[in-house]
């Protein structure tokens, strides 16, 4: 299946998204917060214009999210296959599309 959406790191940005008086003030916090956190090798998700969360797993979130973090808070396109678990919908592959 593929997926196109905005790739955020499944705490802060989720969290954040549409809220104010968070924990960042400004976008360019929230976003930078969002590489360190993937960085770190937390769960990074793509987030699609409906609203929709997947997961990232596969090759893509190896490395603490190594081939993520340059895209973080881009949107690109994802083929992979998309399972359930633990209650969330993730998507497992091993490369990504930017989006223009």
């Amino acid at each position: 299946m593929t997926v196109k959406g905005q790739v955020v790191d499944e705490g802060c940005s989720l969290k954040e998204m549409g809220q104010k008086g968070g924990d960042h003030e400004k976008a360019e916090e929230m976003a930078q917060c969002a590489i360190d956190c993937a960085k770190r090798g937390e769960p990074v998700a793509l987030l699609t214009a409906d609203g929709k969360v997947y997961r990232i797993a596969g090759g893509l979130a190896a490395n603490n999210n190594a081939k993520l973090v340059p895209h973080m808070n881009h949107t690109v396109e994802i083929t992979g296959d998309v399972t359930e678990k633990d209650g969330k919908v993730q998507i497992a592959a091993n490369d990504l599309k930017m989006v223009k």
